[in-house]
């Protein structure tokens, strides 16, 4: 899609992970590396912030649960948070255009709503083809 998501998977060896959360911290590329649910040293995998560029400096938070050694599967959960305030309607897609493709309605752009918006739906990135997770803003 044209935005491919928030990390990627440094090449490497990837076995389970344990159950936990971090956030993505380092540079030249922020990265986050969750342990291994076998105990062993070192990391499952790693992953890499795929905007190191943020103005903001936001990253991404990676959180591992639901491990099934049997099956050999875990859930990786990936959050980005970013407030802005004083966004002009014309300047979101710049604001946000990290992780969002943002588009007018038919009506074209009004001043939103206060409050929290949050992406719904969606499908996972082996899906084909994968379906975008989307939100509606109201306006004021």
């Amino acid at each position: 899609g044209d935005r491919p998501g928030l990390a990627t998977v440094k090449a490497g060896a990837v076995v389970l992970p344990a159950v936990g959360a971090g956030d993505f911290a380092g540079t030249p590329t922020a990265t986050w590396a969750p342990k291994r649910q076998d105990g062993a040293a070192g990391a499952a995998f790693t992953l890499n912030a795929r905007n190191n560029d943020d103005p903001d400096s936001v990253m991404p938070r990676g959180s591992i649960a639901v491990v099934d050694p049997i099956a050999g599967t875990f859930t990786l959960i990936l959050s980005w948070t970013k407030t802005a305030l004083g966004v002009k309607l014309s300047a979101l897609g710049t604001t946000f255009g990290y992780v969002l493709a943002i588009t007018a309605p038919p009506s074209g752009f009004a001043p939103p709503a206060a409050g929290l918006v949050t992406l719904i739906g969606g499908a996972d990135a082996a899906a084909s083809p994968p379906a975008a997770a989307k939100a509606t803003v109201l306006a004021a």
